[in-house]
């Protein structure tokens, strides 16, 4: 997002860590629209998913499609696991549409799946030691480099990154 002309006081107010260097403020409309047209798009897609068992096959096509576009192919599969595994763990216990993001931010992939329950989300429990579905998150924390949930207004978010460095040498 371009800002032109703003007052000082407004440009420091609109550029603190919230909009964490989307928004671009410049004193006038050609300097806006010259850094702007040097300036790479961010890398992030956003997609609102029906909260049904389909969902997992298309988080995995749009992770392998941010992989292959983002140059990111040796993250293609880990990434397609972990987001299968947010996205079908909200599925079982939220019962609501979902909103999954994956961006590359300083040098993670970021992978998140927003869902409309506020119950957190856990390490598998009880319900492991039980022998019932509940690994999911097990996995992701395998193979994440972090991972974690956040309550929202409306639900949680649960998340997870990985390293978006070159794949290990062999």
């Amino acid at each position: 997002m371009l800002l032109c002309g703003a007052s000082p006081r407004l440009a420091d107010a609109l550029t603190g860590p919230v909009t964490a260097g989307s928004l671009l403020t410049r004193d006038t409309l050609v300097e806006a629209v010259s850094v702007a047209a040097r300036t790479p798009p961010p890398r992030r897609m956003r997609r609102w998913l029906a909260g049904n068992p389909q969902a997992s096959a298309r988080t995995r096509g749009i992770l392998r499609e941010a992989c292959r576009l983002w140059r990111l192919d040796h993250l293609a599969d880990r990434a397609a696991t972990i987001g299968t595994e947010l996205v079908a763990n909200a599925v079982l216990h939220a019962d609501t549409d979902l909103l999954l993001t994956v961006a590359e931010l300083d040098g993670y992939l970021y992978i998140g799946v927003r869902d409309g329950c506020a119950q957190r989300a856990r390490l598998g429990g009880t319900a492991v030691q039980r022998g019932e579905p509940g690994r999911g998150l097990m996995v992701v924390e395998a193979l994440a480099a972090a991972w974690g949930d956040t309550p929202t207004s409306v639900g949680k978010l649960v998340w997870a990154t990985l390293p978006t460095g070159p794949p290990p040498a062999r």
